[in-house]
C-alpha cells in the first residue's frame, strides 16, 4: 500500500515536469512521447527551432529540459542551440541533442554550440529516461527535479533489462 501510494506522487510529481521536444518530423515527435509520458513527462512539441525559439521567449513556464533534433530544416539543431545558449545558461535548461548521426564531428559540433548532451536516434527509452533523469538533478533546482526520479529510472532500467 504505501509502495504502491509512493508510486503515484512520484508519478504525479513527475507529470509537472515539462520536455520540450523539438523536431520538424511528426513521427519523431510520436515517438518521443511515447516514450517518455507513460513515465510521466509532460512533452511539448515544437515542429522546429524557430517556433521552439518562439515558444520559450514567450511561454509562462520554462521546460526542465530541451530536446533538440540537430537536423531541423529550417534552422539547424546546432544553430538554434546556439541562439538557447545566448538566453539561457545550460545549468539553467539543459540541452540534449538528438541525431540519426553518430560521427565524432557531429557530437563535437553539438557540445561545442551548448549542447549538455547527445543522444543517438533511434532512442532507447531506459537510455533517454536516464539520461533525462541525470540533466534534471544536475541542472535544476532540488524544487523542480521529481521526488524519487532515480528510482523511477531504476525502476524504467530494470525493467528494459528484464525484457
Amino acid at each position: 500500500q504505501h509502495q504502491l501510494q509512493q508510486h503515484q506522487l512520484q508519478h504525479q510529481q513527475r507529470d509537472r515536469t515539462e520536455i520540450l521536444s523539438v523536431d520538424d518530423n511528426p513521427v519523431n515527435q510520436m515517438v518521443v512521447e511515447s516514450l517518455l509520458e507513460p513515465v510521466g513527462y509532460r512533452v511539448i512539441k515544437c515542429m522546429g527551432a524557430a517556433e521552439a525559439l518562439s515558444h520559450l521567449a514567450s511561454c509562462g513556464r520554462m521546460p526542465a529540459l530541451v530536446l533538440l533534433d540537430a537536423n531541423t530544416t529550417e534552422m539547424g539543431g546546432v544553430e538554434c542551440c546556439t541562439e538557447i545558449r545566448k538566453r539561457f545558461a545550460s545549468s539553467i535548461l539543459p540541452v540534449i541533442m538528438t541525431s540519426t548521426h553518430s560521427k565524432v564531428a557531429s557530437v563535437v559540433a553539438a557540445i561545442h554550440a551548448g549542447s549538455n548532451d547527445y543522444v543517438v536516434k533511434p532512442f532507447q527509452r531506459a537510455d533517454l529516461v536516464q539520461r533525462i533523469g541525470r540533466h534534471l538533478r544536475e541542472h535544476t533546482s532540488p524544487l523542480s527535479t521529481p521526488h524519487g526520479a532515480a528510482s523511477a529510472e531504476h525502476h524504467e532500467h530494470e525493467k528494459f533489462v528484464g525484457s
